[in-house]
């Protein structure tokens, strides 16, 4: 056990103690933290004016009424010979890997020994006990029975008397008898089954196999799960006559655990959703096996931890717990080409819980919003973005990011355009626009757009996220370019690729030098836009116009965007005795709500980043940054990672009072499985950007060009 002085307090207090002298161990009672109801037998160290006592230790945790809003009753007894006569000083508890203190109240009780059974019949009768509680008065009263049955060669009569034949004693049967084993116990067998109760009696946490069948009960386990170890050098005769009369090790039961669902993709991809009461034996591996004998596996410490609250009511559970678990796994085969047979949990303690199961087959594009929707219903006990990026930092948020990749890659892959124009022509810039869920907003935005002077110098690109739209694309296309002249380009693709891989995509078809990122809720102010903008690029420095951003407005004429700064938040969440304190980047708007004359949010200026809504970049800087990173799933924090790579590479990023419409939020259909993906991408974007802003870029300040942004560790 760790240094017992080390000064780490748990919440609660001990209130008294004493020494049982018929059981052999000591007791303390007091009270505790409702948090740590759950905590089953643990090691403790009680410090006594004269000697420290170690030893193992089993609670009783009820419900006490004066405490009952912060904690429940306390009962430990811990089975030793060692005594004390000494004042008692401390009680140190070993949790996990860490050692903490029990508090003493300020007079702390020391109960006679002859006193302590009814004390505790006192305390715990009627009471409700919670939590993972062994009962300590059903524990006393088996060790003292065990003490008073047991006859010695110089005192063959517990009582220590001669009792009539026939009559029992005050403490148990007549004199003759022996103590009172149940007829279908066998020693021997119990402990070759259990190996962990041989374990313990060893070790003296426990005083015999007996003590444990009559409190815990037992059945008998099969011996295909009894499992012989051979030592090496030794043959399989000498081996087994050695362990004849010894335990063996054999995996243990699992605790209650379900696999719930598992969905694997045609890719050979595979998603696992189940929960578990692992408490005490964490979940070492999820394994799932085909039919042809392959396996795939995933360690315990890349699973996602959740709560399931249906999980600790099937229980009974009352602590809210991290139960659930889901894991994502890949294997080389192909689904198709070998079905799923069976997953299984397997402990840290060896123990191991098996599960038949019929996978549901699906494509890839569809399981990875299955699972980005299953994740943005996920709950946490604590902070649940915190939590959620812990969650993410096990392995789960790369492997999204890893899986998304490959399906983005494989969607691009298969794109397909479709030129809509009289004739070919020299274009001053090429509009990019990303189209997802609503086709409307391509004509009106092409309508506005074609109505200003110079604006047949643009071609526009549309790119579908949404291959059911490509027709009525197409049509609106074909109109445009009849209609009002212009240049439309219809780049198709089978899925959805997100915003950043789709703008690259479609900025690969383009034919002029210069790239507008837009989105299809945007609409020009002003109908001289193109001859504008022509005079910003023409005529202001090179520097301050590599990469550009609009200031951008609502409906009723307030700013909506007049560039962006980053910011971060510190959330602080409570996982069992921890406090974790968790910083998350955010991206900000300058001027958001701000009338459209205010002179703070006028002029040209540079900022940390600019709206993906409206980009103006050089494509030759474009292509040198590698465009978007296709990374982020679907949406968000593209555009900012875009201007902090700009920043990075030497260019710095301007605002310039080029003025549109924006309708925020209604060109595209959000689901369930974007806001799984935003909370990925914040993770993501945290995790490859903070320690590389921080502080110089945080909040709204001017940022100028540093020898090299602070590399990621």
């Amino acid at each position: 056990m760790n240094d017992p002085g080390a000064e780490s307090f748990l919440t609660g207090c001990i209130e008294g103690f004493s020494y049982h002298e018929r059981a052999a161990g000591w007791l303390f009672h007091g009270w505790i933290a409702r948090s740590l109801a759950e905590v089953g037998p643990m090691q403790i160290a009680a410090r006594f004016s004269d000697r420290t006592v170690p030893a193992g230790a089993v609670p009783t945790f009820f419900e006490r009424s004066d405490v009952r809003r912060f904690g429940v009753g306390l009962v430990l007894f811990a089975q030793t010979k060692e005594r004390s006569r000494g004042e008692l000083v401390s009680l140190a508890i070993q949790l996990g890997d860490r050692t903490h203190h029990l508090p003493l109240r300020q007079t702390v009780e020391r109960l006679p020994s002859d006193q302590i059974d009814v004390f505790l019949r006192k305390l715990l009768t009627g009471a409700k006990l919670v939590g993972n509680s062994v009962s300590v008065a059903s524990m006393i009263n088996g060790l003292t029975e065990r003490a008073t049955e047991a006859p010695t060669p110089d005192n063959p009569t517990p009582a220590g008397k001669r009792a009539r034949r026939g009559q029992a004693t005050a403490k148990g049967p007549s004199s003759i008898e022996k103590p009172r084993i149940p007829p279908e116990f066998d020693e021997k067998e119990y402990l070759r089954q259990r190996p962990e109760v041989a374990e313990a009696i060893a070790k003296g946490h426990l005083p015999n196999a007996l003590f444990h069948y009559r409190l815990f009960g037992a059945r008998a386990r099969p011996d295909a799960l009894i499992v012989q170890q051979p030592v090496p050098g030794q043959d399989d005769g000498a081996e087994l006559k050695r362990r004849s009369n010894s335990a063996v090790v054999v995996p243990k039961s699992f605790g209650p655990s379900n696999v719930d669902v598992v969905i694997t993709s045609t890719s050979g991809a595979v998603f696992v959703i189940g929960w578990a009461n692992d408490r005490y034996a964490a979940i070492n591996q999820v394994t799932v096996e085909f039919e042809n004998g392959e396996v795939s596996e995933c360690p315990g410490d890349r699973l996602a931890r959740f709560r399931r609250a249906d999980a600790e009511a099937a229980v009974g559970i009352e602590q809210k717990s991290h139960l659930g678990f889901c894991a994502l796994l890949f294997h080389e085969t192909k689904a198709g080409t070998a079905r799923l047979r069976v997953a299984k949990l397997i402990a840290a303690d060896g123990s191991i819980a098996e599960f038949p199961v019929k996978a549901r087959v699906v494509g890839d594009i569809e399981l990875r919003d299955l699972m980005l929707g299953y994740l943005s219903g996920i709950e946490f006990i604590g902070n649940r973005n915190v939590e959620a990026f812990y969650a993410l930092d096990g392995y789960l948020g790369q492997a999204l990011v890893q899986y998304n990749r490959t399906i983005t890659q494989s969607i691009v892959g298969a794109a397909t355009f479709e030129r809509f124009e009289a004739r070919p022509h020299r274009f001053k810039g090429s509009i990019v626009v990303c189209l997802y869920g609503k086709p409307e907003f391509q004509f009106v935005q092409n309508a506005l757009f074609s109505a200003g002077t110079g604006a047949a110098d643009y071609e526009y690109i549309y790119v579908s996220n949404s291959p059911e739209l490509i027709e009525v694309l197409c049509k609106s296309a074909e109109i445009s370019q009849r209609i009002y002249g212009l240049s439309v380009t219809i780049v198709m693709l089978p899925g959805n690729a997100g915003f950043g891989a789709a703008n690259n995509i479609a900025a690969s078809y383009a034919r002029s030098r210069r790239i507008l990122i837009v989105n299809p809720d945007v609409f020009p102010m002003d109908r001289a836009w193109a001859v504008r903008h022509d005079q910003l690029v023409e005529q202001t420095p090179t520097d301050r116009t590599k990469l550009f951003g609009a200031r951008l407005f609502y409906a009723d004429g307030s700013m909506m965007h007049g560039g962006m700064y980053l910011d971060v938040d510190w959330g602080v969440s409570i996982a069992g005795l921890e406090i974790r304190r968790r910083p998350m980047l955010r991206v900000e708007h300058y001027g958001k709500g701000a009338p459209r004359d205010l002179r703070e949010f006028g002029g040209s200026r540079p900022v940390s980043a600019v709206s993906g809504a409206f980009m103006s970049i050089d494509r030759g800087w474009f292509e040198r940054l590698g465009g978007f990173a296709e990374d982020y799933i679907f949406g968000h924090y593209e555009d900012a990672d875009l201007c902090l790579r700009s920043l990075d590479q030497g260019a710095v990023t301007w605002i310039h009072n080029l003025d549109f419409w924006h309708m925020e939020g209604k060109g595209s259909t959000r689901m369930p499985h974007h806001e799984g993906a935003s909370l990925v991408n914040r993770w993501l974007f945290t995790r490859e950007w903070y320690n590389r802003v921080v502080p110089e870029l945080l909040g709204r300040v001017e940022p100028s060009l540093p020898t090299r942004l602070q590399v990621a560790s």
